[in-house]
């Protein structure tokens, strides 16, 4: 993950001064810059979204795999976390929902380019989003993916 420091200045003068985090290479982000120049305001300056520390170790190994689907059982991811998940994960299927409103833990597999796929009795499939499309680029405080499953 990259750290991006964007400061607008009208001569000696700052006008906004914002960072968010990416995993765009400095090429990638100047290829995208005509894009994020015409995108939305809001869309491009929302600071991005913190995974909390819980579900830190979900994200890092999402982040780590070089696959682009990858099926964890509970149990498994458990393991990864050193902590079991609350009962509403294995209850509910919205737990699991590719929407950071209402569901913190999305961020973890969200921030890290990876949606959930599918949900079955007893694990949850990750799947990559390789795409590189403005809309993806930044992590985004509480908009929802457009490909929820």
């Amino acid at each position: 993950m990259r750290t991006l420091k964007v400061e607008l200045r009208e001569h000696d003068k700052s006008l906004f001064t914002t960072e968010l985090e990416t995993f765009l290479t400095p090429k990638e982000l100047l290829r995208l810059l005509p894009k994020l120049l015409d995108a939305p305001v809001s869309r491009v300056m929302k600071p991005p979204l913190k995974t909390s520390q819980k579900y830190v170790r979900l994200a890092e190994h999402l982040r780590r795999s070089s696959q682009d689907s990858l099926t964890l059982t509970y149990e498994e991811m458990e393991g990864i976390l050193h902590a079991p998940f609350p009962s509403s994960a294995r209850k509910h299927r919205a737990w699991w929902s590719n929407s950071v409103q209402g569901h913190s833990q999305a961020s973890a597999w969200l921030n890290e380019r990876w949606q959930v796929a599918s949900v079955q009795p007893g694990s949850v499939t990750f799947q990559r989003n390789n795409s590189n499309d403005a809309d993806s680029c930044f992590r985004a405080n509480g908009q929802q993916s457009s490909r929820s499953p």
